[in-house]
């Protein structure tokens, strides 16, 4: 196997051959892509040793920008884990953050995550106000749901949180 892979080309062409086998990598990013004005978007693959055995994980993952104040950022994560004596494992996560500014000092943020082995689903809201410069209010409500029960009600509610935290900056 070369040091240096010259290209996106010559690393597929190791990854479908199989000689990137044993060898370990960390957010190799294969194609980072510009969609349209700031958006932009990202494939990254890695391979590494797990537990003695391989994992494969795929990621691909776009930020929109939509307006001055509202970003979208949809993910989608494969990871596919063999291990010696152990069957193989699949697992497949899709999150999507979503991100309004209202002013320099008020923001609300939304997080939903589904991950199809585990089949639960999950949802993260904040609010974070800026009162003044470095004091803050938080206020988070999270909600998760398991997705795949038997009987009529194939959806329940596992967690759910409502949290509100205020900081105040003493050093004045």
């Amino acid at each position: 196997m070369p040091d240096v892979i010259e290209s996106k080309e010559e690393l597929l062409h190791l990854a479908r051959d199989g000689a990137l086998q044993g060898h370990t990598y960390r957010d190799l990013v294969i194609d980072r892509f510009a969609l349209h004005g700031s958006d932009f978007g990202s494939a990254t693959f890695e391979r590494g040793g797990y537990y003695g055995g391989h994992r494969d994980t795929a990621r691909l993952s776009v930020n929109l920008l939509l307006r001055d104040t509202l970003l979208l950022e949809p993910n989608y994560t494969r990871n596919v884990v063999t291990a010696p004596g152990r069957p193989r494992y699949v697992t497949n996560t899709l999150n999507t953050r979503v991100s309004y500014s209202f002013s320099p000092n008020l923001f609300v943020k939304g997080f939903v995550q589904y991950n199809d082995d585990r089949r639960l689903a999950n949802l993260n809201l904040l609010l974070w106000y800026v009162y003044r410069p470095g004091s803050d209010l938080y206020i988070v409500y999270n909600h998760g749901w398991d997705t795949d029960l038997p009987g009529p009600h194939r959806v329940q509610t596992r967690s759910r949180a409502f949290t509100v935290k205020l900081t105040y900056w003493l050093s004045r």
